[in-house]
């Protein structure tokens, strides 16, 4: 926990805030290393999409990373060399760090579709040839969830761990410190639970046209209110962010919020996971609550023109800011994109 909370923007930056925004700057300093010798050698220690002209091996090498899911445990690079000096003849070493954080079982690397034999996890894979344009090298390296202690030997650090999901650390979006309970865990995936792929088509963003502004569904603490329109990747953005579940759960799985048209759904905010917009009472405004007692969590998605509307929600149950009394419904707009976050 940090004593002096966050900064802002003016009159509170803390000499850490510094030194993490230095840290990105350096993490291409060290994506590739060179060996000089009569064969020279490239030691890719990180996997980072780039692209490096290498003049001592006289080749052009370009690495592309795809991107990572939850749902596909794969860490999946690709190297071409897309050209190479006129009149190069002679032969290069290409070394590809195969990650302590990947296993055996499950990797694979390969050469212009040839298969190459890798080496235990902590090694290097070493190929020495006279490389050509259009020669590709493919690794697919298995990843895992996995916790790593913070260099700290003072005892009431020890139970301090970051959490990696392969090379990356993962972060936690929260509104305060939590402590994650551990006892009755046995491993990682007790504690986390991956997001499947079909939840990105679950999550929306509810908002409203008054004049010439926005206003959008947010969750402020515990309470729901209308906002002005936030920016995209912002902690703003991800509480104007919803997830939709049809009440039905036999029939839970759907491709687009526009499959739900007519349906009973419950809304479940993007930040509190678990958690469920509820009508607090006949004349109680509506809320984020751990449990639903008495079905005020279920409501029902109408199409309206080119939009869709909840109905039953009006603007004075969601703590309306004077601008948008006049508002007779929540819409989500199809034309936009379907969640902000």
């Amino acid at each position: 926990r940090s004593y002096h909370g966050w900064g802002t923007k003016f009159d509170s930056f803390w000499c850490c805030y510094g030194t993490g925004i230095e840290s990105f700057s350096k993490l291409g300093d060290s994506i590739y290393f060179e060996e000089e010798g009569k064969v020279p050698g490239l030691y890719i220690i990180q996997y980072i999409s780039s692209s490096l002209d290498w003049k001592s091996g006289q080749i052009l090498l370009s690495q592309k990373v795809e991107p990572v899911v939850s749902w596909d445990r794969r860490l999946q690079v690709t190297l071409t060399i897309s050209s190479t000096k006129q009149g190069a003849g002679q032969s290069s070493t290409l070394n590809l760090r195969i990650p302590l954080w990947t296993y055996s079982n499950g990797a694979k690397a390969v050469l212009n579709g040839q298969d190459l034999s890798l080496p235990t996890p902590g090694n290097f894979l070493s190929v020495t040839r006279k490389w050509s344009p259009g020669d590709k090298i493919s690794l697919d390296l298995p990843i895992t969830l996995r916790t790593e202690a913070i260099k700290d030997d003072r005892p009431e650090y020890a139970s301090v761990q970051a959490i990696l999901y392969g090379p990356y650390l993962l972060a936690g979006l929260t509104s305060a410190d939590w402590d994650i309970k551990t006892e009755s865990a046995t491993s990682l995936s007790d504690l986390i639970t991956p997001i499947p792929a079909a939840f990105n088509s679950h999550l929306i963003s509810l908002s409203q046209e008054s004049g010439n502004s926005m206003f959008v569904l947010t969750k402020t603490n515990k309470s729901i209110t209308m906002e002005k329109f936030p920016e995209s990747g912002t902690d703003s953005s991800a509480h104007a962010t919803f997830r939709v579940i049809l009440k039905d759960s036999t029939s839970s799985i759907f491709s687009a919020p526009k499959d739900v048209i007519g349906k009973s759904v419950m809304l479940e905010p993007f930040d509190f996971p678990g958690m469920l917009v509820v009508q607090q009472g006949t004349e109680e405004d509506i809320g984020v609550s751990d449990s639903d007692d008495g079905g005020g969590s279920h409501w029902s998605l109408k199409a309206r023109r080119v939009v869709l509307c909840i109905v039953g929600l009006t603007i004075n149950q969601v703590k309306a800011s004077s601008s948008v009394v006049n508002l007779a419904h929540l819409i989500l707009d199809l034309k936009r994109q379907p969640a902000l976050y």
